[in-house]
């Protein structure tokens, strides 16, 4: 804006001192030289005007072009992640998944996570191990779950396993469960 009014101003000035008449302006060589380093600006000005402008309109047309792009690699990826995968697919918000399902499968995440847990807490219970502490948190945006047993680094191999298997067994049976109301 500043730019564009430096140049009406040159424009303005260039134009009064037109109208005053170029024989008066001719009499003094310093004035002469004045208007002749005015016109060199005022065109210097004007090409570096349209240079802008140019530059602003590519920057566009360039960015309209990086936004194309982006949506199509997103949709090409997105029937390339339906279209080449089998049972299990990845869920990318937005290109496979819909936004608005987005709680479903957080809330999904936070129920897995406690009975992962609670399958923890159940085993070590059964191996007469005692159970410090449980928690809930939340990484980024998902759900997550803990449980502290004590003493479980002091039991026999056999034992431990049990404990430390005993979650992802409760999410594979909670998973069949699951499959069984599909």
């Amino acid at each position: 804006i500043g730019l564009v009014c430096s140049v009406i101003l040159l424009i303005a000035n260039l134009v009064f001192i037109l109208s005053i008449g170029v024989s008066t302006i001719q009499t003094s060589p310093v004035a002469h030289v004045d208007v002749r380093s005015l016109a060199r600006t005022l065109s210097n000005t004007t090409n570096t005007l349209q240079h802008l402008y140019e530059a602003e309109e590519i920057t566009k047309q360039a960015l309209h072009a990086a936004e194309f792009a982006v949506e199509l690699t997103a949709e090409a990826y997105g029937e390339a992640v339906r279209g080449h995968v089998g049972f299990i697919a990845p869920l990318l918000p937005g290109i496979n998944l819909p936004k608005s399902q987005l709680w479903y499968v957080l809330i999904a995440l936070l129920v897995s996570a406690a009975i992962h847990e609670c399958g923890h807490a159940l085993a070590a219970g059964v191996e007469d191990l005692r159970v410090t502490s449980v928690g809930g948190f939340i990484a980024l945006v998902f759900p997550g779950a803990f449980v502290q047993i004590d003493g479980v680094d002091q039991v026999s191999a056999k034992r431990q396993l049990k404990v430390y298997c005993a979650g992802a067994w409760h999410n594979v049976v909670t998973a069949l469960f699951c499959l069984l109301f599909i």
